[in-house]
Protein backbone atom coordinates (compact mmCIF):
# COMPACT_ATOMS: atom_id res chain seq x y z
CA UNK A 1 0.00 0.00 0.00
CA UNK A 2 1.34 3.34 -1.05
CA UNK A 3 1.46 6.20 1.55
CA UNK A 4 -1.38 8.27 -0.51
CA UNK A 5 -3.63 5.12 -0.25
CA UNK A 6 -2.92 4.26 3.57
CA UNK A 7 -3.44 7.94 4.44
CA UNK A 8 -7.13 7.77 2.58
CA UNK A 9 -7.28 4.40 4.00
CA UNK A 10 -6.86 5.68 7.35
CA UNK A 11 -8.93 8.86 7.31
CA UNK A 12 -11.96 6.59 5.95
CA UNK A 13 -11.59 4.04 8.27
CA UNK A 14 -10.16 5.59 11.57
CA UNK A 15 -10.46 9.13 11.28
CA UNK A 16 -14.07 10.59 9.96
CA UNK A 17 -15.66 7.22 11.88
CA UNK A 18 -13.94 8.72 15.42
CA UNK A 19 -15.14 12.54 13.84
CA UNK A 20 -18.62 11.44 14.18
CA UNK A 21 -18.38 10.15 17.29
CA UNK A 22 -16.36 13.71 18.39
CA UNK A 23 -19.70 15.62 16.52
CA UNK A 24 -21.87 13.51 18.66
CA UNK A 25 -20.38 14.34 21.99
CA UNK A 26 -19.82 17.85 20.50
CA UNK A 27 -23.72 18.26 20.54
CA UNK A 28 -24.43 16.80 23.55
CA UNK A 29 -21.97 19.15 25.44
CA UNK A 30 -23.51 22.53 23.28
CA UNK A 31 -27.25 22.37 23.92
CA UNK A 32 -27.24 22.06 27.93
CA UNK A 33 -24.60 24.35 28.07
CA UNK A 34 -25.35 26.81 25.22
CA UNK A 35 -26.28 29.94 27.73
CA UNK A 36 -23.10 29.17 29.87
CA UNK A 37 -20.91 29.49 26.54
CA UNK A 38 -22.73 32.51 25.48
CA UNK A 39 -22.32 34.09 28.91
CA UNK A 40 -18.56 33.56 28.44
CA UNK A 41 -18.67 34.79 24.82
CA UNK A 42 -20.04 38.09 25.29
CA UNK A 43 -17.96 38.41 28.75
CA UNK A 44 -14.93 38.50 26.73
CA UNK A 45 -16.32 40.60 24.64
CA UNK A 46 -17.23 42.98 27.13
CA UNK A 47 -13.77 43.21 28.30
CA UNK A 48 -12.41 43.91 24.90
CA UNK A 49 -14.94 46.80 24.48
CA UNK A 50 -13.20 48.43 27.70
CA UNK A 51 -9.79 47.65 25.91
CA UNK A 52 -10.74 49.66 23.21
CA UNK A 53 -12.29 52.32 25.20
CA UNK A 54 -9.47 52.98 27.15
CA UNK A 55 -6.94 53.13 24.05
CA UNK A 56 -9.35 55.48 22.70
CA UNK A 57 -9.15 57.70 26.10
CA UNK A 58 -5.27 57.79 25.23
CA UNK A 59 -5.82 58.74 21.18
CA UNK A 60 -4.40 54.99 20.85
CA UNK A 61 -7.26 54.16 18.93
CA UNK A 62 -9.49 56.17 16.28
CA UNK A 63 -12.78 55.26 15.94
CA UNK A 64 -13.75 51.74 15.21
CA UNK A 65 -14.71 50.49 11.83
CA UNK A 66 -14.12 46.91 11.57
CA UNK A 67 -14.16 44.20 14.60
CA UNK A 68 -12.91 40.69 13.14
CA UNK A 69 -13.37 37.65 15.34
CA UNK A 70 -10.42 34.76 13.68
CA UNK A 71 -10.06 31.25 14.03
CA UNK A 72 -6.12 30.89 14.56
CA UNK A 73 -5.37 27.82 12.61
CA UNK A 74 -1.43 27.99 14.70
CA UNK A 75 -3.42 27.60 17.84
CA UNK A 76 -4.66 24.35 16.96
CA UNK A 77 -0.97 23.28 16.24
CA UNK A 78 -0.18 24.48 20.19
CA UNK A 79 -3.24 23.18 21.82
CA UNK A 80 -4.43 26.76 23.01
CA UNK A 81 -7.70 26.85 20.80
CA UNK A 82 -8.32 30.78 20.69
CA UNK A 83 -9.94 32.77 18.46
CA UNK A 84 -8.10 36.15 17.59
CA UNK A 85 -10.55 39.11 18.30
CA UNK A 86 -9.07 42.21 16.41
CA UNK A 87 -10.76 46.29 16.08
CA UNK A 88 -9.82 47.74 13.31
CA UNK A 89 -10.09 51.56 11.93
CA UNK A 90 -11.49 52.26 8.75
CA UNK A 91 -7.88 51.88 7.45
CA UNK A 92 -8.61 48.09 8.38
CA UNK A 93 -5.25 45.84 7.69
CA UNK A 94 -3.54 48.67 7.04
CA UNK A 95 -4.11 49.95 10.78
CA UNK A 96 -0.89 49.29 12.56
CA UNK A 97 -2.01 50.14 16.00
CA UNK A 98 -3.15 47.14 17.14
CA UNK A 99 -6.00 46.24 19.63
CA UNK A 100 -6.45 42.17 20.28
CA UNK A 101 -7.77 40.10 22.55
CA UNK A 102 -8.39 35.91 22.71
CA UNK A 103 -11.28 33.79 23.36
CA UNK A 104 -10.83 30.54 24.49
CA UNK A 105 -13.07 27.82 22.35
CA UNK A 106 -11.15 24.94 23.99
CA UNK A 107 -14.47 23.52 24.59
CA UNK A 108 -15.33 23.27 20.55
CA UNK A 109 -11.61 21.54 19.85
CA UNK A 110 -11.58 18.47 22.49
CA UNK A 111 -11.20 16.04 19.31
CA UNK A 112 -8.04 17.34 18.63
CA UNK A 113 -7.01 16.76 21.50
CA UNK A 114 -8.18 12.93 21.78
CA UNK A 115 -6.08 11.71 19.34
CA UNK A 116 -4.35 8.76 21.27
CA UNK A 117 -6.89 6.43 19.26
CA UNK A 118 -5.68 7.85 16.28
CA UNK A 119 -1.89 7.87 17.69
CA UNK A 120 -2.29 3.69 18.17
CA UNK A 121 -4.24 3.41 14.74
CA UNK A 122 -1.51 4.77 12.04
CA UNK A 123 1.14 2.21 13.80
CA UNK A 124 -0.70 -0.33 12.40
CA UNK A 125 0.06 1.35 9.19
CA UNK A 126 3.77 0.27 9.47
CA UNK A 127 5.99 3.60 9.36
CA UNK A 128 3.32 4.91 6.49
CA UNK A 129 1.63 7.43 8.54
CA UNK A 130 3.28 9.53 11.03
CA UNK A 131 2.54 11.37 13.69
CA UNK A 132 2.69 14.77 11.72
CA UNK A 133 0.36 13.48 9.17
CA UNK A 134 -2.34 12.74 11.16
CA UNK A 135 -1.62 16.14 13.18
CA UNK A 136 -2.42 17.03 9.20
CA UNK A 137 -5.23 15.40 8.90
CA UNK A 138 -6.46 16.74 12.14
CA UNK A 139 -6.27 20.74 11.17
CA UNK A 140 -8.35 19.69 8.30
CA UNK A 141 -11.30 19.09 9.95
CA UNK A 142 -11.08 21.83 12.01
CA UNK A 143 -14.59 23.00 10.54
CA UNK A 144 -16.01 20.25 13.03
CA UNK A 145 -15.38 22.51 15.48
CA UNK A 146 -15.96 26.11 14.21
CA UNK A 147 -19.32 25.37 12.76
CA UNK A 148 -20.29 25.39 16.91
CA UNK A 149 -18.20 28.62 17.99
CA UNK A 150 -19.71 30.00 14.82
CA UNK A 151 -22.97 29.14 16.05
CA UNK A 152 -22.63 30.34 19.03
CA UNK A 153 -20.90 33.92 17.91
CA UNK A 154 -24.12 34.45 15.61
CA UNK A 155 -26.81 33.69 18.63
CA UNK A 156 -24.60 36.02 20.78
CA UNK A 157 -24.17 38.90 18.81
CA UNK A 158 -27.78 40.47 20.05
CA UNK A 159 -26.19 40.79 23.62
CA UNK A 160 -22.70 41.65 22.21
CA UNK A 161 -24.33 44.81 20.38
CA UNK A 162 -26.58 46.00 22.96
CA UNK A 163 -23.72 45.96 25.73
CA UNK A 164 -23.08 49.48 27.65
CA UNK A 165 -19.41 48.95 26.57
CA UNK A 166 -20.01 48.40 23.28
CA UNK A 167 -22.29 51.52 23.18
CA UNK A 168 -19.17 53.05 24.84
CA UNK A 169 -16.57 52.96 22.28
CA UNK A 170 -16.26 55.31 19.29
CA UNK A 171 -17.37 53.88 16.00
CA UNK A 172 -16.81 54.76 12.26
CA UNK A 173 -19.76 55.64 10.40
CA UNK A 174 -19.93 52.28 9.43
CA UNK A 175 -19.26 49.27 11.60
CA UNK A 176 -19.02 46.15 10.58
CA UNK A 177 -18.04 42.74 13.27
CA UNK A 178 -16.67 39.60 10.76
CA UNK A 179 -15.96 36.34 11.76
CA UNK A 180 -13.43 33.80 9.45
CA UNK A 181 -9.76 32.76 8.86
CA UNK A 182 -7.32 34.88 10.41
CA UNK A 183 -6.37 37.64 7.71
CA UNK A 184 -8.53 35.61 5.33
CA UNK A 185 -11.78 34.92 3.93
CA UNK A 186 -14.53 36.28 6.38
CA UNK A 187 -17.97 37.31 6.48
CA UNK A 188 -20.24 39.74 7.70
CA UNK A 189 -22.29 38.85 10.72
CA UNK A 190 -23.31 42.64 11.72
CA UNK A 191 -22.95 45.77 10.69
CA UNK A 192 -24.26 48.95 11.73
CA UNK A 193 -24.80 52.64 9.98
CA UNK A 194 -24.99 56.20 11.60
CA UNK A 195 -26.33 57.16 7.96
CA UNK A 196 -28.82 54.28 6.99
CA UNK A 197 -29.52 54.47 3.60
CA UNK A 198 -33.88 55.57 2.82
CA UNK A 199 -36.55 53.23 2.54
CA UNK A 200 -37.23 53.62 -0.79
CA UNK A 201 -33.15 52.86 -1.94
CA UNK A 202 -33.51 49.44 0.45
CA UNK A 203 -36.91 48.72 -0.80
CA UNK A 204 -35.57 48.92 -4.39
CA UNK A 205 -32.42 47.38 -3.96
CA UNK A 206 -34.54 44.26 -2.16
CA UNK A 207 -37.05 44.34 -5.00
CA UNK A 208 -34.27 43.36 -7.88
CA UNK A 209 -32.20 40.91 -5.78
CA UNK A 210 -30.90 37.70 -7.63
CA UNK A 211 -30.28 34.35 -6.06
CA UNK A 212 -27.78 34.80 -3.53
CA UNK A 213 -27.03 39.00 -3.52
CA UNK A 214 -29.42 39.04 -0.31
CA UNK A 215 -27.34 37.10 1.82
CA UNK A 216 -25.35 38.70 4.91
CA UNK A 217 -27.09 41.76 4.31
CA UNK A 218 -28.71 44.13 6.39
CA UNK A 219 -32.59 45.68 5.95
CA UNK A 220 -33.02 46.45 9.48
CA UNK A 221 -35.44 49.33 10.65
CA UNK A 222 -36.66 49.58 7.36
CA UNK A 223 -40.34 50.36 6.92
CA UNK A 224 -41.44 48.26 3.65
CA UNK A 225 -44.77 48.38 1.54
CA UNK A 226 -45.88 45.07 1.17
CA UNK A 227 -43.25 43.39 -1.05
CA UNK A 228 -43.37 38.92 -2.24
CA UNK A 229 -39.91 37.93 -2.87
CA UNK A 230 -38.98 33.95 -3.77
CA UNK A 231 -36.46 31.21 -4.19
CA UNK A 232 -34.09 33.97 -2.71
CA UNK A 233 -31.17 33.06 -0.86
CA UNK A 234 -30.96 35.08 2.06
CA UNK A 235 -28.94 33.59 4.51
CA UNK A 236 -27.97 35.11 7.59
CA UNK A 237 -30.04 38.76 6.38
CA UNK A 238 -30.97 41.01 9.43
CA UNK A 239 -34.27 42.23 9.48
CA UNK A 240 -34.57 43.40 13.15
CA UNK A 241 -36.97 46.29 13.74
CA UNK A 242 -38.29 46.45 10.24
CA UNK A 243 -41.98 46.63 9.06
CA UNK A 244 -42.80 43.65 6.44
CA UNK A 245 -46.68 43.53 7.22
CA UNK A 246 -48.18 41.37 4.13
CA UNK A 247 -45.01 40.67 2.26
CA UNK A 248 -43.94 37.66 1.16
CA UNK A 249 -40.97 35.06 1.60
CA UNK A 250 -41.80 31.61 -0.14
CA UNK A 251 -39.61 29.08 -0.79
CA UNK A 252 -36.63 31.16 0.33
CA UNK A 253 -33.67 30.31 2.04
CA UNK A 254 -33.10 32.13 5.40
CA UNK A 255 -30.95 30.02 7.39
CA UNK A 256 -29.73 31.87 10.06
CA UNK A 257 -31.64 35.26 9.31
CA UNK A 258 -32.65 37.94 12.24
CA UNK A 259 -36.21 39.23 12.68
CA UNK A 260 -36.09 40.52 16.10
CA UNK A 261 -38.36 43.25 16.77
CA UNK A 262 -39.66 43.16 13.14
CA UNK A 263 -43.47 43.81 12.43
CA UNK A 264 -44.47 40.84 9.73
CA UNK A 265 -47.75 40.08 10.23
CA UNK A 266 -49.73 37.72 7.92
CA UNK A 267 -46.63 37.82 6.29
CA UNK A 268 -45.85 34.68 3.95
CA UNK A 269 -42.87 32.47 5.35
CA UNK A 270 -44.28 29.24 3.65
CA UNK A 271 -42.06 26.39 1.84
CA UNK A 272 -38.90 28.49 2.98
CA UNK A 273 -36.09 26.64 4.92
CA UNK A 274 -35.61 28.98 8.52
CA UNK A 275 -32.95 26.95 10.56
CA UNK A 276 -31.69 29.33 13.55
CA UNK A 277 -33.85 31.97 12.16
CA UNK A 278 -34.16 34.15 15.20
CA UNK A 279 -37.53 35.71 15.35
CA UNK A 280 -37.75 36.92 18.84
CA UNK A 281 -40.41 39.81 20.11
CA UNK A 282 -41.20 40.11 16.58
CA UNK A 283 -45.15 40.91 15.51
CA UNK A 284 -46.01 37.74 13.46
CA UNK A 285 -49.60 37.59 13.84
CA UNK A 286 -51.79 36.46 11.21
CA UNK A 287 -48.36 35.11 9.62
CA UNK A 288 -47.99 31.93 7.52
CA UNK A 289 -44.78 29.45 8.42
CA UNK A 290 -46.85 26.34 6.44
CA UNK A 291 -44.26 23.48 4.93
CA UNK A 292 -41.50 25.67 6.42
CA UNK A 293 -38.47 23.57 7.40
CA UNK A 294 -36.38 24.33 10.16
CA UNK A 295 -34.40 21.11 10.79
CA UNK A 296 -30.75 20.90 11.24
CA UNK A 297 -28.49 20.18 8.47
CA UNK A 298 -27.29 16.19 9.22
CA UNK A 299 -24.88 15.66 6.63
CA UNK A 300 -21.02 13.66 7.49
CA UNK A 301 -19.68 15.98 9.81
CA UNK A 302 -22.01 18.96 9.34
CA UNK A 303 -24.49 20.49 11.82
CA UNK A 304 -24.90 23.93 10.45
CA UNK A 305 -27.73 25.08 9.75
CA UNK A 306 -29.83 24.16 12.74
CA UNK A 307 -27.08 24.22 15.67
CA UNK A 308 -28.91 26.40 17.91
CA UNK A 309 -32.46 26.26 16.68
CA UNK A 310 -35.30 28.55 15.93
CA UNK A 311 -35.94 31.21 18.31
CA UNK A 312 -40.28 32.75 18.54
CA UNK A 313 -39.38 33.94 22.38
CA UNK A 314 -41.73 36.64 23.27
CA UNK A 315 -43.22 36.81 19.75
CA UNK A 316 -46.75 37.32 18.52
CA UNK A 317 -48.19 34.54 16.58
CA UNK A 318 -51.93 34.45 17.36
CA UNK A 319 -53.26 32.82 14.42
CA UNK A 320 -50.43 31.75 12.76
CA UNK A 321 -50.21 28.71 10.58
CA UNK A 322 -47.56 26.08 11.51
CA UNK A 323 -49.23 23.40 9.64
CA UNK A 324 -46.43 20.87 8.03
CA UNK A 325 -43.82 22.44 10.22
CA UNK A 326 -40.13 20.58 10.07
CA UNK A 327 -37.88 21.14 13.14
CA UNK A 328 -35.60 19.93 15.29
CA UNK A 329 -35.02 22.74 18.22
CA UNK A 330 -37.49 25.76 18.39
CA UNK A 331 -38.17 28.13 21.65
CA UNK A 332 -41.79 29.04 21.65
CA UNK A 333 -40.94 30.52 25.62
CA UNK A 334 -43.35 33.55 26.21
CA UNK A 335 -44.28 33.82 22.33
CA UNK A 336 -48.50 34.04 21.89
CA UNK A 337 -50.10 31.13 20.17
CA UNK A 338 -53.65 32.08 20.50
CA UNK A 339 -55.20 30.28 17.54
CA UNK A 340 -51.97 29.67 16.15
CA UNK A 341 -52.58 26.46 13.85
CA UNK A 342 -50.05 23.17 14.92
CA UNK A 343 -49.97 19.57 13.62
CA UNK A 344 -51.73 17.32 16.67
CA UNK A 345 -48.80 15.02 15.91
CA UNK A 346 -45.93 17.76 17.02
CA UNK A 347 -48.02 18.70 20.43
CA UNK A 348 -45.74 16.83 22.56
CA UNK A 349 -42.71 17.70 20.45
CA UNK A 350 -42.69 21.27 20.59
CA UNK A 351 -42.11 22.65 24.18
CA UNK A 352 -44.80 24.28 25.25
CA UNK A 353 -45.98 25.29 28.14
CA UNK A 354 -49.81 23.99 29.25
CA UNK A 355 -51.18 27.67 28.51
CA UNK A 356 -49.49 27.70 25.40
CA UNK A 357 -51.41 24.05 24.65
CA UNK A 358 -54.81 25.18 25.81
CA UNK A 359 -54.52 27.70 23.22
CA UNK A 360 -53.66 26.63 20.03
CA UNK A 361 -55.15 25.29 17.65
CA UNK A 362 -54.26 21.49 16.90
CA UNK A 363 -55.49 19.89 13.94
CA UNK A 364 -54.67 16.67 12.17
CA UNK A 365 -52.36 15.98 9.09
CA UNK A 366 -55.12 16.83 6.14
CA UNK A 367 -57.21 19.01 7.86
CA UNK A 368 -54.96 22.26 7.57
Amino acid sequence: MKKSQAITHFKEHILLPLLREEVYALETYFHPNREMLKERLVGTFRKFCLQIAEMQSSNQKEAIAFIHFSLLRSSMLDRSFCYLIEAYSEQWYADEIECTALYDASWAFAFINNAEPLEAARKAYIQQIHAADVEQLLLKEVGVGHQFVAALFRSAIPLMVNLPEYAGIRKSDRLQIRMGEYQDVSEEVYSEDANPEHAEIIYAKLQSLQHAEGAYTSFKHTRFPPITLRQLDLRHADFSGSELHNSGFPDCNLAGTRWIGSHASHTDFSYSYIGDADFSNSELSGANFKYTNAAGLREGLIRSPGITGLNFTHANLEGANFSGFLFDRVDFTHANLKDALFLEADKEKLGLSEQQKAVVRWVHGGEE
